[in-house]
């Protein structure tokens, strides 16, 4: 039985817990919030930060990166050195500054998940080259993140790129949908009717962009015939640089997130 604790069982913290307590594994799950009923909705039993520091094989640190250091001193201060990781999700906060706050027995993990998790499809960066981190606990945090969406492992350098393109990237989706489904609203569809179409329409194209040899620009054209409604789509876009402006969104979160780190 892994026993995993979660510091902050807020948006993050609790989409993951509750991932993974939908899960037929042995998984033992512990949480502590100000709010005491998010922990119950995420199917974890409530705990003191201490106890998690005595007892969970995993620690996962889900609040915001300003807090990151008075949380794990209150669930390690005074508690014995033990084998154990500690997994944070908080953005900006590298690795050496997590290790400056724990004990030499612990390893330590990055990770940047993205909202999607929520249902089961989450994109997660993990950052695994802590030496202090053996194989049995790197396959766990490979198979837990597994089982919650697709991971990709990469240097600790490119999580700020992971986090503007993917961590960022739901809400310029959402955006996306939101603009379609106003479209749909004008041209006559109820509200709700306009968004699920949207969202629908978003997800079947991800679906077909995912299929092995896939390629955007081939997809594209494979929609638009020649003199055809999609090929003017396709030109009014251009002729207003949305391309270049999605883009610019994601370098501006980049250069945003360079900054935040530590």
């Amino acid at each position: 039985m892994i026993t995993i604790g979660c510091l902050g069982c807020g948006n993050m913290g609790g989409a993951i817990l509750r991932g993974l307590s939908g899960l037929q594994r042995g998984y033992r799950l512990l949480g502590v919030d100000h709010h005491p009923e998010h922990v119950a909705a995420c199917g974890a039993e409530p705990a003191t930060p201490e106890q998690m520091g005595r007892e969970a094989d995993v620690l996962l640190v889900a609040v915001k990166p300003y807090a990151v250091a008075g949380a794990l001193h209150e669930a390690l201060a005074g508690v014995p050195a033990r084998r154990r990781v500690v997994l944070s999700v908080a953005a900006g906060v590298s690795v050496a500054s997590l290790r400056a706050l724990v004990d030499e027995q612990t390893a330590v993990v990055r990770c940047m998940p993205n909202t999607p998790v929520a249902v089961g499809m989450g994109s997660f960066a993990l950052y695994l080259g802590d030496d202090r981190l053996d194989d049995e606990q790197r396959t766990v945090i490979r198979d837990m993140f597994n089982a919650l969406g697709r991971t990709v492992e990469i240097p600790e350098t490119q999580f700020a790129a992971f986090s503007a393109l993917v961590g960022c990237g739901p809400a310029y989706i959402f955006y996306v949908i939101e603009a379609l489904a106003e479209a749909g609203v004008r041209m006559g569809f109820r509200r709700a009717e306009a968004q699920e179409m949207a969202a629908w329409l978003c997800a079947g194209s991800a679906q077909l962009a995912l299929q092995p040899g896939a390629h955007p620009s081939i997809l594209r054209e494979q929609v638009c015939s020649p003199a055809g409604s999609t090929i003017e789509g396709i030109a009014a876009l251009d002729a207003h640089a949305v391309k270049a402006a999605l883009e610019a969104a994601v370098m501006a979160a980049w250069n945003k997130e360079k900054s935040r780190e530590n």
